[in-house]
Parts: structure tokens; C-alpha cells; sequence
């Protein structure tokens, strides 16, 4: 299981100050999107793993859930666009 619980449809900053969307997908798949991919239902930039471990295009990058700082946000879909 993950090693630390993300909400759905939670917004989280990458260290480098870009901000993501968790999104879980089935019962056992986290993807993380960036906000204009995520309101138009596009690919996401990273997916991750049950240990935590994020991937891009299925290959492990140098990041894991821990080192996401969550925002207090939630992203929320409207008809005309991303309400953050």
C-alpha cells in the first residue's frame, strides 16, 4: 500500500514548484496529472507505484509521494474549466 495517503482529486507541488493532481484510478492505481490534462481528461504526466516510487512513462524518476508537499487544495472539474 501506499506509504502515505493521498486525496482524491488532491492538489500537490512537486519540489520543483509544479503542482499536480492525484487522481486514483481502478483500486490500486495512482496517476498524477497536471491540471489542464486533468480537466480534459488527458494522459498523466506520472503515475505511481505501491511503494510510493513515482514513474514517468513507466520508467522510476527521482521522486516519491514522500516528497510531495500537499496544498490543502482539491481540484474540481467543471463544464468550462479547472476550478483549483
Amino acid at each position: 500500500m501506499y506509504e502515505r495517503q493521498l486525496k482524491q482529486d488532491g492538489i500537490y507541488e512537486l519540489p520543483n514548484g509544479r503542482e499536480v493532481i492525484a487522481r486514483f484510478v481502478q483500486r490500486r492505481s495512482l496517476n498524477l496529472y497536471l491540471p489542464d490534462s486533468w480537466n480534459s481528461l488527458g494522459r498523466a504526466i506520472y503515475q505511481v507505484r505501491e511503494d510510493g516510487q513515482i514513474l514517468q512513462d513507466g520508467i522510476p524518476i527521482n521522486l516519491n509521494i514522500q516528497q510531495l508537499r500537499n496544498t490543502g487544495r482539491v481540484a474540481k472539474r467543471w463544464r468550462t474549466g479547472t476550478v483549483l
